[in-house]
C-alpha cells in the first residue's frame, strides 16, 4: 500500500487552506528513499518533517531557501550545501543542510530532535498535516508548535 503525505499551511489564527500534496525529490537521499513522509507546513515558511523507513523515524525542519543563494532549481536533487543559515529557533549545530525541490519551491532540510522541537513551542505558530494512503486521508492533525511533539509521536505510530 503506497503512502503519501498531504500537507497544508495554517495561518496564525488557525484557518486551514485547501490541502495540497507535497513531494520531495528522492534521488540519492537515504532520508527520503522508501520512506513514508509526514510534512506539516507553517505560515512563516517553516515545515516540520517526519520520515519513516525500516521502522526507524527521523524528523527535520525545513525553511525556504533565500533567492540570493543562487541555487538553480533545475540543478537541485537532494544535494548538500554548506554555509546556509540555521533555523532561528534551533540551537547551534552543523551548518550543512540538504536542499530539495518541493512543488517548484526550494527548501532546506535540517535534522531536529525532540528537545529542539520543543524549543519551537515558543514560536506560537500552527501546523496542519494529513497522512493519506492511496489518496484517502487516514489521519489528519491541526496543532500548534507547542503540541508538535505529541503529533510526531502519533505519526510515528504509522511507521511500518
Amino acid at each position: 500500500m503506497r503512502r503519501s503525505i498531504v500537507a497544508a499551511c495554517a495561518t496564525l489564527v488557525g484557518t486551514i487552506p485547501a490541502l495540497a500534496e507535497w513531494q520531495f525529490i528522492e534521488k540519492g537521499s537515504a532520508f527520503s528513499q522508501g520512506a513514508a513522509h509526514a510534512f506539516a507546513a507553517v505560515e512563516d515558511g517553516y515545515s516540520l518533517v517526519v520520515a519513516c523507513r525500516d521502522r526507524q523515524a527521523r524528523a527535520a525542519v525545513a525553511s525556504p531557501v533565500s533567492s540570493d543563494l543562487g541555487v538553480d532549481l533545475a540543478d537541485v536533487n537532494s544535494r548538500e550545501v554548506a554555509g546556509l543559515t540555521k533555523v532561528d529557533a534551533m540551537p547551534e549545530k552543523s551548518n550543512r543542510a540538504v536542499v530539495r525541490s518541493v512543488n517548484g519551491s526550494l527548501a532546506v532540510e535540517f535534522d531536529i530532535d525532540r528537545d529542539q522541537l520543543e524549543a519551537l513551542a515558543d514560536a506560537q505558530v500552527f501546523f496542519a498535516a494529513a497522512l493519506s494512503v492511496d489518496r484517502r486521508i487516514v489521519f489528519e492533525a491541526r496543532f500548534s508548535a507547542q503540541g508538535a511533539g505529541g503529533v510526531v509521536d502519533r505519526f510515528l505510530q504509522n511507521c511500518h
